[in-house]
């Protein structure tokens, strides 16, 4: 993933992707309609069903697409979120990815400090 030292997404990065998604069929040709952007394997109790936590689609008067969000920024009690239109980038199939790839990255800066405590902690002799 292309990040900034936050841990968000460059989007710029991603912009030349956008051809591979288009064609995509409308929100309710989808294999689930309130899913738009999941393939049909990927859909709970399909082959290779992905996790939808930390995702949500959202539709309202302003667009639609998915989010993630990020309960806290670096030690700060706040909530952080991005949000990926599917108008934005062509099709509700790439907002997804965006939003499951952000996420994913989230997630791992979050674990991050925790790794080398835990490695320390492994290295040490036993009875030391």
């Amino acid at each position: 993933a292309i990040c900034d030292a936050q841990s968000r997404l460059q989007l710029s990065a991603y912009t030349d992707l956008r051809k591979w998604f288009q064609g995509e069929p409308s929100e309710m040709r989808h294999p689930d309609s309130s899913k738009p952007g999941l393939r049909q394997e990927e859909l709970a109790g399909g082959t290779a069903a992905v996790s939808l936590d930390g995702l949500q689609n959202w539709s309202d008067d302003k667009g639609a697409g998915w989010r993630t969000m990020r309960k806290a920024v670096a030690g700060k009690n706040k909530t952080e979120s991005r949000w990926f239109g599917a108008n934005s980038w062509g099709s509700w199939r790439m907002a997804f990815l965006l939003a499951r790839l952000q996420h994913q990255v989230w997630q791992r800066a979050a674990q991050a400090p925790e790794a080398p405590v835990a490695a320390q902690a492994e290295a040490k002799p036993p009875g030391a």
